[in-house]
C-alpha cells in the first residue's frame, strides 16, 4: 500500500473540479441594463412563430449550455411553452440540429437534461431513445450515463442500479485509489438521481479519507452543495464555511467568488444572513442575500475584476 504522503496527489488529480454542476465564471455579466442571453433567449423561443420554433429552441439550448451551470430545473421554463418540445428535444440526443456551435456531446447532454425538467410522463419513444442512447458507445460516456440517469428518473433503474452497484463494490475495497473513485461515483450518481442525502453521505465519505492527508476544498464545497439541496442549512453552511476556510489558506483548487454567488446548488442558503457573512469574510465584498434568484437563474451581479478567489490573511 502506497504512503498517505504519496496517494494525496494521486487523489488530488482524480478529483472532480470544484462543482462540476455550477459555473466557474459566468459566460455574461447580467445588470440592471443588459439580460443575460439565455433569458433573451427565452423571451425569443416564447415568441416564436411554429417555423422558428427549431432555430429558436436550438438557440436557448445552446445559451444555457454556454452558462457552464448543470442544475436539476435549470429548463422548468419549457414546461410552460403554449408548444410541445419534447420531440424536437428527443430527437436532438442523438442528432443535433445543423447549425449548432456548442460541442455536440455537451448540447445531447443539455437535452437529456431538459427532458428531466421538461417530461412528468415519457413517451414509449422517449424512454426507446434514452435505452437505446445509454447503450450506444458512438455517444460520449457523459451522454450515456445521463441517458441512464433519465431513465431511472422516468423508472427504469436497470442500468443505474448496475453503475450503483460496481460503486459500492469499489467502496468496500483495500486499494484505497479504488476505494476513494468507489465513493466518488456514488456521490456524482446520487446528485445526478437527485437523492441529495446520499449524495451528501458519499461525499462525508471522501472527506473522512482525505482527512490527516491534506485537505482539498472542493469535498467540502459538494458535499456542501448536496446539503443544501437536501435541505440541511445548517450542516450545509458549516460545509461551505470549511471549504472557504482551505481554499483561503491556499490548499488545493481555489473558489472563485463567481461560484459562490451563481451556483444554483446553494440557491436556498442566500437569503440567510449567514451567506452575506461569508461573502463578506472571505471575498471582503457586501451582499445582499436573496433567497429567490433574480431572472433567469443569476442572483447577484458578478464583478470579474476583484475578489476571485477567498482573501489570505
Amino acid at each position: 500500500m502506497m504512503p498517505k504522503a504519496a496517494i494525496l496527489p494521486l487523489l488530488a488529480a482524480m478529483i472532480s473540479p470544484i462543482s462540476a454542476q455550477a459555473p466557474t465564471e459566468p459566460a455574461s455579466k447580467p445588470t440592471q441594463d443588459k439580460k443575460p442571453p439565455y433569458v433573451v433567449a427565452l423571451e425569443n423561443l416564447r415568441k416564436a412563430d411554429e417555423a422558428g420554433r427549431e432555430k429558436a429552441l436550438g438557440a436557448y439550448i445552446e445559451s444555457q449550455v454556454a452558462t457552464n451551470a448543470i442544475y436539476a430545473g435549470q429548463y422548468g421554463a419549457l414546461k410552460k411553452l403554449e408548444w410541445d418540445a419534447t420531440p424536437m428535444l428527443v430527437s436532438w440526443i442523438t442528432k443535433p440540429p445543423t447549425g449548432i456551435k456548442t460541442p455536440r456531446d455537451n448540447f445531447s447532454k443539455a437535452c437529456v437534461n431538459a427532458l428531466r425538467d421538461c417530461v412528468d410522463k415519457p413517451t414509449d419513444e422517449l424512454k426507446a431513445t434514452l435505452a437505446k442512447a445509454a447503450k450506444d458507445y458512438l455517444l460520449a460516456e457523459g451522454v450515456r450515463d445521463d441517458a441512464k440517469f433519465a431513465l431511472a428518473q422516468f423508472g427504469d433503474r436497470t442500468h443505474v442500479d448496475k453503475m450503483l452497484d460496481r460503486a459500492k463494490k469499489n467502496t468496500k475495497a483495500e486499494n484505497i485509489t479504488t476505494k476513494f473513485r468507489g465513493w466518488s461515483s456514488l456521490a456524482n450518481a446520487y446528485y445526478q438521481l437527485r437523492q441529495y442525502d446520499d449524495a451528501a453521505n458519499a461525499h462525508m465519505q471522501i472527506i473522512k479519507m482525505i482527512e490527516g492527508m491534506g485537505r482539498i476544498p472542493n469535498n467540502y464545497y459538494n458535499c456542501g452543495c448536496s446539503l443544501a439541496l437536501a435541505g440541511k442549512k445548517d450542516e450545509a453552511f458549516k460545509m461551505v464555511t470549511k471549504a472557504l476556510e482551505v481554499a483561503k489558506k491556499g490548499a488545493g483548487m481555489q473558489m472563485p467568488k463567481s461560484l459562490l454567488l451563481t451556483d444554483m446548488d446553494i440557491q436556498s442558503l442566500r437569503g440567510d444572513p449567514r451567506y452575506a457573512e461569508l461573502m463578506k469574510k472571505f471575498y471582503g465584498v457586501t451582499v445582499e442575500g436573496k433567497g429567490k434568484p433574480a431572472a433567469g437563474g443569476m442572483t447577484l451581479e458578478i464583478d470579474k475584476k476583484s475578489g476571485d478567489a477567498p482573501k489570505g490573511k
